[in-house]
């Protein structure tokens, strides 16, 4: 099997690489685990493979359908099951237009198609408050994609304080740049 990184005896393999279970204990530290995308021995993201699990253009749109609770960016489902990993803070899914658990799923979620997940975390409960909370209370919702872009890097500087310029930015071509 291919080791994608080392330290000592431990490392990473295509098997974290292709992980389905939530759980890893490799030296990526879960940071590969089944994200078809990988960190190399040089501690360097594959910009080769996908960064997120939706493809997301800048132009795009996200869509909430308030009666079903589903979220689409550009027309593709949105999951709450890959932030439910992260945190769990809505087993029952998504919602908006206050500052709950369903909306706290939402922006985590959305963040982490948007970003990075050091990134997602760090700002999602931010941008629970400042954009998902004023979205309309029991009704539909459309939120541009570029307006996401555009409130992460906004408030990227914050972190950018934080933790130096090692965060994934969007290139505004529908890829992430790792």
């Amino acid at each position: 099997m291919t080791t994608l990184m080392q330290q000592g005896n431990r490392k990473c393999t295509a098997r974290c690489y292709n992980a389905k279970h939530p759980k890893c204990y490799c030296i990526c530290g879960g940071e590969n685990h089944g994200t078809k995308t990988f960190i190399n021995i040089h501690g360097e993201k594959n910009i080769e493979q996908s960064c997120r699990t939706l493809d997301i253009k800048p132009d795009g749109l996200i869509i909430g359908n308030f009666s079903t609770r589903d979220v689409y960016i550009d027309g593709q489902n949105l999951s709450p099951s890959r932030s439910q990993r992260v945190r769990n803070h809505s087993p029952d899914g998504f919602m908006w237009g206050y500052g709950g658990s369903g909306p706290a799923q939402l922006a985590l979620a959305i963040l982490l198609e948007i970003t990075d997940q050091k990134t997602a975390q760090a700002l999602y409960q931010q941008f629970k408050w400042e954009v998902i909370a004023l979205l309309p209370q029991e009704l539909h919702f459309t939120l541009p994609v570029k307006t996401v872009i555009d409130w992460v890097e906004e408030h990227r500087a914050q972190l950018q304080l934080k933790w130096g310029n090692n965060m994934r930015r969007h290139t505004g071509k529908g890829t992430m740049k790792c």
